[in-house]
Parts: structure tokens; sequence; C-alpha cells
């Protein structure tokens, strides 16, 4: 675990192992290429919330709307969000972050 600046400890859980595999696989920059934020009331790229919502599912399946109560208990660095934000994993964020991944262009290239 991690100490954070509000001195309560963060869980490391199995997100160090989920990044390492979303790394490995260029999760963020190939859905960064060809799933545009073109949303603005997302604050947070659709890779993000894409990667949120994997790691929520491989870790433990949790409902959308409880993903803010999740990452909150984590580093938020872990998840490649700035310190504070994982009060932006809403459901409807990242249901439009799945929408936006949907809609993307899957043509082959």
């Amino acid at each position: 675990m991690t100490k954070t600046s509000t001195s309560f400890p963060k869980r490391l859980g199995p997100l160090p192992i989920i990044n390492r595999f979303l790394d490995r696989l260029r999760v963020e920059s190939f859905l960064g290429k060809y799933v545009p934020l073109t949303d603005l009331r997302l604050k947070l790229a659709p890779p993000l919330g894409w990667a949120s919502c994997c790691a929520t599912s491989w870790s433990r399946a949790r409902p959308l709307y409880g993903l803010s109560d999740w990452a909150s208990r984590f580093d938020e660095r872990l998840l490649g969000l700035p310190p504070g934000a994982a009060q932006l994993l809403n459901d409807d964020r990242v249901g439009r972050c799945l929408d936006s991944l949907f809609l993307a262009d899957r043509a082959p290239c």
C-alpha cells in the first residue's frame, strides 16, 4: 500500500499487474489514436474510461455507478488519472467513453 498526503493508505490490489497487461497491449495509445475525445462533457479521455472499466472488471466486477467509489480506494496514478480525478469516473462519463469506443472507426487500416 502507498501513503497519500491525506495520510490514509491507498490500495494497490491487482492494478500493477492489470496495468502491465494494458501497457503491453498498448491499449491507451491504440485507443487514443482511433477514439478521439469529441464529447467535451466527458472530461475524461475515452481510453482512460475504458481502461478503468477493464480494471474494475478484471479485479472484481462492480457496477458502473460504483466505479468512482472503487477507484477512490486506489492510487489514481495506477488508473492513469491525475490525483483527485477518481470522482470523474461516474456511470455517465464511463458510459459515454464506451459509446465513443463503439462509434469509433473500426475499419481495418
